[in-house]
This record gives C-alpha cells, sequence and structure tokens, in this order.
C-alpha cells in the first residue's frame, strides 16, 4: 500500500472492511480532482463513481488529512484539488 489511501462511500450504504477504499496513492499530487455535483452531498471523483463522503488518510500518521461530506460547505460545480486543501 502506498502513503494516502483514497477513500469514498455512501453514507447509508457504507461497505464493511476495507470495501470503501478505491486507491492509494505516493503523494498528494497523483490524487484526482473531486467535483461537487451537488452542493455537499455528492461528489464525483475523477476515474472513479460519485459518492456522498470523500476521505484522504496518511498511512503513515493515521490521520484522515482530507475529509468532505454533507457538512463540508462546499457549492455545486467546485472541483476540489486535495493538495490544495492539505495544510
Amino acid at each position: 500500500m502506498k502513503r494516502y489511501l483514497l477513500t469514498a462511500g455512501e453514507t447509508y450504504y457504507p461497505q464493511s472492511g476495507a470495501g470503501d477504499w478505491l486507491q492509494s496513492y505516493d503523494s498528494l499530487a497523483e490524487i484526482p480532482d473531486i467535483t461537487v455535483i451537488r452542493a455537499s452531498s455528492q461528489f464525483s471523483i475523477e476515474g472513479f463513481n460519485s459518492y456522498d463522503w470523500v476521505e484522504v488518510v496518511d498511512t503513515v500518521t493515521f490521520k484522515t488529512i482530507f475529509s468532505a461530506d454533507d457538512n463540508s460547505g462546499y457549492e455545486t460545480g467546485v472541483v476540489i484539488n486535495v493538495l490544495d486543501k492539505v495544510e
């Protein structure tokens, strides 16, 4: 597994175990852009499907370094680059 783990899923139908894992990446720059389809409630990930929530986890520190869900406040049409959002 690479350092950064991209996970996403549906609010009402979470997968068990590692079922929500999409892909792992060596760097934040490799993580695909996330487009907000419906204001803070539906997120489309380039190369994947649409999801209710998205998280990126650092597998070295075990911390969630990016998270978006229905409480995030993103407007419809916004394109999120994870690298720009990480402090």
